[in-house]
């Protein structure tokens, strides 16, 4: 068992644990990293999509080697974007603040066919591929905070998005193919360019718009 300091004991069960280790870690203390990655191993192994999503977002994973890596995400799908493995959570993929700028890169996404949520908010994405259309089984997609100007016709065949976060973009119109998202219940819309005539034609389709 690994000796902990009283300080690691104190802190144990505290909600907090984590950033307080990571920043132990930073200022060279060993104890601390031996018990970082161990309180991290055992948020991986309970396999609650929140906390893990949380690790990837905020980084923690880079503290193991690429051997850890794998044990640690044994059986999971993986994409990668700039040497980075990213690990695929009960269908579910994050990509928040990755600064990507063209899906493209993003080795591997056009294969998830069964990936039902994506988050790529916060990026510096100015436009979607075609491909985009065949991911069929999105139920939610967020594109908020990007550079987006346009949306491709295909977006209309994701048939199962029910909600579609498109606010803080640049676009200044949507393309008719929204009008056959015929699962979708939310569409966020806040901080763009559209005018009041698209926002009421969408409503009347029965779409809830949100405008933030």
């Amino acid at each position: 068992m690994t000796k902990k300091a009283p300080y690691l004991f104190f802190f144990k069960y505290s909600l907090n644990i984590i950033p307080l280790l990571r920043k132990l870690t930073r200022a060279g203390d060993p104890l601390a990293k031996t018990v970082f990655k161990e309180e991290i191993v055992k948020r991986i192994s309970s396999r609650y999509f929140p906390v893990i999503k949380y690790l990837l977002e905020e980084d923690y994973l880079n503290y193991f080697t690429e051997g850890e890596f794998k044990i640690l995400f044994d059986g999971y799908e993986f994409i990668k974007y700039e040497g980075e493995k990213i690990p695929i959570i009960q269908d579910v993929l994050s990509l928040k603040r990755k600064g990507i700028r063209n899906l493209s890169d993003v080795i591997g996404l056009n294969k998830l066919t069964s990936l039902q949520k994506l988050d790529l908010s916060y990026n510096q994405l100015t436009e979607l591929p075609e491909t985009i259309g065949k991911l069929t089984l999105f139920q939610k997609l967020d594109l908020s905070y990007n550079q987006l100007t346009e949306l491709p016709e295909t977006i209309g065949k994701l048939i199962s998005l029910q909600e579609l976060y498109l606010d803080s973009n640049q676009l200044i119109e949507l393309p008719e193919a929204i009008g056959k998202l015929t699962a979708l219940q939310e569409l966020y819309l806040g901080c763009n360019q559209l005018t009041e005539e698209i926002i009421e034609k969408l409503k009347k389709k029965g779409v809830i718009v949100i405008i933030i």
